[in-house]
């Protein structure tokens, strides 16, 4: 849920979730949503049943929401919207061969030069996500040393050295209800034997 100012006041327990026969479901949450920091983003939460799929309403009265401005709904709302299945979702079975254990890499994955998802790598140099939403990526390894799942920057006055990054150069493309599975080298590929292989190693 967006609203197009930040809230000054907000109710969710006085908005409804219906199926589309309007027969209330019970055991929902409306949370801010985490990424947000200007009280205008939330998200339901809702043992959602990713196997089926199905078209939920949100009733929202007028009392329910009040903006920074003071201004309220012009009148109550009802918004549908579906669930997802596991069929719209992609799978990703990610596997960095050489990839340096020792140094805690991480694996950040950026759509638009935005990091929207992060995962360890772990001892086997594997990464498995399920219900990943489908696309175009720009992938990235990072070597967190302090292990905080971010770059850190280098400290002159700690003797600190920025923490490495690797940018591979080529995009990937996650592919709907498939295992999407690739060989991700961070050197180079011994089976790209082109000069100009799309891997390079680069602070950023």
């Amino acid at each position: 849920m967006t609203f197009s100012k930040p809230l000054q006041d907000f109710k969710p327990d006085m908005i409804q979730l219906t199926d589309t026969n309007y027969t209330p479901v019970k055991d929902f949450a409306i949370i801010p949503d985490s990424t947000d920091t200007t009280n205008s983003r939330f998200v339901v939460r809702h043992n959602w049943d990713p196997d089926q799929g199905k078209e939920f309403e949100l009733i929202m009265p007028v009392e329910a929401a009040t903006d920074s401005f003071k201004v309220q709904l012009a009148k109550a709302d009802t918004v549908r919207f579906s669930v997802k299945t596991e069929h719209d979702y992609a799978t990703l079975e990610l596997n960095f061969p050489d990839v340096d254990t020792t140094k805690h890499p991480v694996l950040l994955i950026l759509n638009d030069k935005k990091i929207v998802d992060s995962a360890v790598i772990g001892q086997d140099r594997k990464v498995r996500i399920a219900r990943f939403e489908p696309g175009e990526y720009n992938l990235r390894v990072l070597y967190d040393t302090n292990g905080d799942m971010q770059w850190t920057p280098g400290n002159y006055q700690e003797r600190r050295q920025p923490e490495l990054g690797i940018a591979i150069k080529r995009k990937f493309k996650f592919l709907v209800d498939t295992e999407n599975q690739w060989d991700i080298y961070i050197k180079k590929d011994p089976n790209q034997p082109d000069p100009n292989n799309p891997y390079q190693l680069q602070h950023y």
